[in-house]
């Protein structure tokens, strides 16, 4: 699942005047006995957005790739500070969330995640929290 995440088409683009800063990072899953905890699998990419981006800004650059990938939107549960939207899908089998995050004051970075939300039974049921 996380070579799957890591390789999702969303990882390729970068809004004009940003950059990256480092590759994409993978989060572990842990073998437990029952199996694969894939309650903390992800893959993330930090840039360095220049300017800023407002949502509006993101949204052009991000909903596309995202659709690319077979990700639909989705009711992103209100932070009240930066940009924060999300997409979803299943992966294996698995409820899997794409954000796209500022977090102005934090270190002003630009966050592109896909995290598993096991917990979520699918994309129809709406988001409990902001977990990823």
């Amino acid at each position: 699942m996380l070579k799957e995440y890591a390789r999702d088409p969303v990882f390729a683009v970068v809004p004009p005047g940003a950059h990256r800063v480092g590759g994409v990072e993978q989060g572990r899953a842990c073998q437990g006995d029952d199996g694969m905890d894939i309650s903390q699998a992800s893959a993330s990419l930090t840039m360095e957005p220049g300017d800023g981006f407002d949502e509006a800004a993101l949204r052009k650059v991000y909903d596309p790739a995202a659709a690319r990938g077979g990700w639909k939107h989705d009711v992103a549960p209100s932070t009240g500070r930066g940009v924060y939207f999300t997409h979803c899908r299943a992966v294996r089998g698995v409820t899997s969330v794409l954000s796209v995050s500022t977090w102005p004051g934090r270190d002003g970075g630009l966050y592109v995640t896909i995290a598993a939300w096991p917990e979520r039974s699918s994309c129809a049921s709406p988001p409990a929290s902001s977990h990823p």
